[in-house]
């Protein structure tokens, strides 16, 4: 995370979302969340003497705005590696977004979403069986916000799946719109139109006629795929703060980012909740923006005031 940037997170944290979240009587959430990054790590270049900006300690919370930003990265870092393999082998990647009818109460959004989405990948006998055939695994994580027309809540799925090169892109699209409402109409136990599906491939050419995202490289393909990931809610803390214990109380428990099948053993949400107390860069594969060498002293405080804001520099990334 870049030191502006976290800078910026943290005094939202200080001047909106703990506040907002004391006002309805979260004190203990909110004082995490004010604790959070008090105790900040610097890396000191031996040479020129420069301060880098080297991480925080976490408070983890869900809401907090610094976490949010750090566990984002955390997956990119982890997903990167995975995925750049399967986009060099003969699988291909999709973005698959599951979208349900607006609901008035956020906990029923995310109970129809998880229940319909574990019947499409493990509980539905003929559903899961075409599903795995498709599809050999992937990560699906969990945006939630309100629809800007209904102001309902609008609770929404980005799924990230590795296909099977044995299909067309538009087979899959329609076994995917048709499967996604029987299972909901399993969840809700009437048939009706509960949702949709949007369906994009993002390491196709230009050539291929449907809906496609052409992305330049693997590297490309990977941060794109990695934004799908960076908010777990879109949420409008000044002008929304009387959703606040609907949010907290939804959200409570529940596992909002989740890889499947193939992905299980490699990626782990537990794995991204522990790194984040750990300091986040490896200076070892960094360079002193200044001066350019990369031999660092490493320390932590909990005295801001020791070291100017002026005097403090974001790594320069390693080039090779």
């Amino acid at each position: 995370m870049k030191y502006d940037d976290f800078i910026d997170k943290n005094n939202f944290n200080k001047k909106v979302i703990a506040p907002s979240l004391n006002q309805y009587d979260y004190t203990d959430m909110a004082t995490n969340i004010l604790n959070c990054s008090n105790i900040r790590y610097y890396a000191k270049c031996k040479k020129c003497g420069a301060y880098h900006f080297n991480g925080v300690m976490s408070c983890k919370q869900r809401l907090c705005a610094v976490c949010q930003k750090k566990r984002a990265l955390l997956w990119y870092m982890k997903m990167l590696p995975i995925f750049k393999y399967y986009l060099n082998s003969s699988n291909k990647i999709v973005f698959v977004t599951f979208t349900i009818k607006n609901t008035e109460k956020l906990k029923d959004g995310l109970d129809y979403l998880q229940n319909g989405f574990r019947l499409l990948s493990d509980k539905a006998y003929k559903i899961t069986k075409a599903f795995k055939y498709l599809f050999i695994g992937g990560v699906r994580s969990i945006e939630i916000k309100r629809g800007a027309n209904s102001n309902l809540w609008h609770p929404h799925m980005h799924c990230i799946f590795i296909k099977r090169n044995n299909t067309q892109f538009k087979e899959d699209f329609e076994f995917l719109k048709s499967a996604w409402n029987t299972v909901l109409c399993t969840v809700h136990g009437e048939v009706a139109k509960w949702g949709s599906v949007d369906y994009k491939a993002i390491n196709k050419t230009s050539n291929d006629k449907f809906k496609l995202v052409k992305l330049k490289s693997v590297e490309d393909c990977c941060k794109a795929i990695c934004e799908t990931f960076k908010y777990a809610t879109k949420f409008d803390w000044q002008n929304q703060s009387q959703d606040i214990p609907e949010l907290v109380e939804a959200i409570k428990g529940r596992r909002l980012i989740v890889p499947f099948g193939s992905i299980r053993n490699l990626l782990s949400e537990n794995d991204i909740e522990h790194d984040l107390i750990l300091p986040y860069t490896e200076i070892k594969k960094r360079f002193c923006a200044v001066c350019g060498e990369n031999d660092f002293e490493e320390f932590y405080t909990y005295e801001f005031s020791t070291i100017r804001d002026s005097n403090i520099y974001d790594f320069r990334e390693n080039e090779e």
